[in-house]
């Protein structure tokens, strides 16, 4: 008595990409439990499409169905399922309760087990593995050496290959590339264009998206967030809610951490530690053995070596602190609504005296424009607010003084 569960239908043949392909027919009524669904395969039903019983194994649960094809040295076993108009060639090996479905294409001597699911136009070849619960979607491709497990999700136009591994519950989608060996593991997501590679690893809940690119040693972890074209790369660290973003660079031996933002132009690297809430942005630079905490601001073209660690709260631009910048903004911004309450009364006033309060202004307009563009992202502390509010409400009456 046979124990074959499918026969090949000689008679219901195409040739696909030179090769001829035939129909399979199951000879025995059996359920595929895959990851993705549950189906019964009836005694008599007509199958997807082999080149010969290699392909599909004789044993288990698994099945080709619809107009999928499997050929070349390519095989699917265990409880495996592949069907739509997937494909499965050259080496390929599908097992466990693995799913290959939609218009998937499997190759090369790629493997796919566990419970993992492939769909959508996503490739997956040379020698990458996909297994455990990750899902490959849309159009995303895998190849290399490439490992992508656990809950790891990669989907959109993204790539991941080298040696690079995708783990944890991480996320690529986008135009993202991941690459060399670089690691994504945890809760971490990288998306539009950003680019992780060489030897990089980026875990715990960070995100990375835009055009930010992470490479070298780098690890970034914890929440930290990198974005826009900020470039992180040699032995630097990011981590603890930290945000880098701009065209700001971190390099060397560099460490942002406790919720400490480098943004704009700013470069912090050999081994200078930027943390606790304090910010480094315009074109300011922190190196050699440098230390800015606290709630230290610190912008322009202001350049900070270890001859000098600024410290909880004693600046803001290199001189100031929050409070004293508050204190010193509001006589002006209070001198401006003064000023625009007179002109609106039509009393007199002298043009030189409002051409002061400006300029007296102006000197903030990088602190503005620091407010405007990220008003969206970034929650500011009360007094950060303030100043905010303060400067945009000025600014307006500015526009005013000129009607």
């Amino acid at each position: 008595m046979s124990t074959k569960k499918y026969e090949i239908v000689k008679s219901e043949s195409i040739v696909h990409k030179g090769r001829t392909l035939y129909r399979i027919k199951a000879l025995k009524t059996f359920c595929v439990a895959c990851t993705a669904m549950s189906i019964v395969v009836k005694k008599g039903e007509l199958g997807g499409f082999v080149e010969s019983e290699n392909n599909l194994s004789q044993e288990g649960t698994c099945w080709i169905y619809g107009k999928a094809k499997v050929y070349g040295d390519a095989k699917v076993s265990d409880g495996a399922f592949v069907y739509n108009t997937a494909e499965v060639f050259y080496n390929a090996k599908i097992y466990g309760k693995a799913c290959i479905f939609d218009n998937a294409k499997i190759y090369g001597d790629a493997k796919v087990y566990g419970d993992a699911r492939v769909c959508g136009n996503a490739e997956i070849c040379g020698y990458a593995r996909i297994f455990d619960d990750a899902k490959i979607y849309l159009d995303a491709k895998i190849y290399g050496r490439a490992c992508v497990c656990d809950n790891a999700e990669v989907f959109d136009f993204s790539e991941v290959h080298g040696d690079a591994k995708i783990c944890g519950k991480a996320i690529v989608y986008g135009k993202a590339k991941v690459c060399n060996f670089a690691k994504i593991l945890d809760n971490a997501q990288v998306y539009d264009n950003a680019k992780i590679y060489e030897n990089a690893i980026v875990a715990g809940d960070v995100q990375i998206y835009h055009n930010a690119q992470v490479y070298g040693n780098a690890w970034i972890y914890d929440d930290a967030f990198i974005c826009d074209n900020a470039r992180i790369y040699g032995f630097a660290k990011i981590f603890n809610k930290a945000i880098v973003y701009g065209n700001a660079k971190v390099y060397d031996n560099a460490q942002i951490f406790g919720k400490a933002k480098v943004y704009g132009n700013a470069e912090v690297y050999e081994n200078a530690a930027i943390f606790d809430y304090a910010f480094i942005f315009g074109d300011a630079k922190v190196f050699s053995n440098a230390k800015i905490f606290g709630t230290t601001w610190l912008y322009g073209a202001a350049k900070i070596d270890d001859k000098l660690n600024l410290n909880k709260g004693k600046y803001i631009f290199a001189t100031l602190n929050i409070d004293e910048t508050l204190s010193e903004i509001e006589p002006i911004c209070y001198k401006i609504s003064f000023a625009v309450r007179v002109i609106e009364l039509k009393l007199p006033i002298e043009q030189g005296y409002i051409e002061s309060l400006v300029s007296e202004l102006a000197k903030y307009d990088e602190l503005i424009d620091y407010f405007h563009s990220n008003e969206c992202k970034i929650i500011f502390t009360p007094n950060e607010n303030k100043i905010y509010k303060l400067l945009l409400q000025s600014k307006q009456n500015i526009v005013n003084f000129y009607k």
